[in-house]
């Protein structure tokens, strides 16, 4: 019986990127995000600092603490935004 030999396949290639009809995503300030409350994520690239100096910040003007997703070492933490405006309108004038 003789031998059949397969062909030999193509080179894979990459297939050009399909354009999608999304709309734009538009970036979001920190004040339209989150509406009360902002995150100390969100406030340290608000104020282009890491989160420690937001910390430490909070801590020493006494920002009210809300804890929507449980307390202690895993929970998160939200800040009252109009404190945090407050704050930033105090320390530009």
């Amino acid at each position: 019986m003789p031998k059949t030999t397969r062909p030999k396949s193509k080179a894979t290639t990459a297939r050009p990127k399909q354009e999608t009809s999304r709309a734009p995503v538009q970036q979001r300030n920190a004040t339209e995000s989150c509406g009360r409350y902002i995150s100390p994520i969100n406030v340290a690239k608000r104020w282009d600092t890491s989160r420690s100096s937001v910390d430490r910040v909070a801590k020493r003007e006494k920002f009210k603490q809300f804890f929507p997703a449980g307390e202690g070492k895993n929970g998160s933490v939200r800040y009252l935004l109009k404190e945090v405006i407050a704050y930033e309108n105090r320390r530009l004038t």
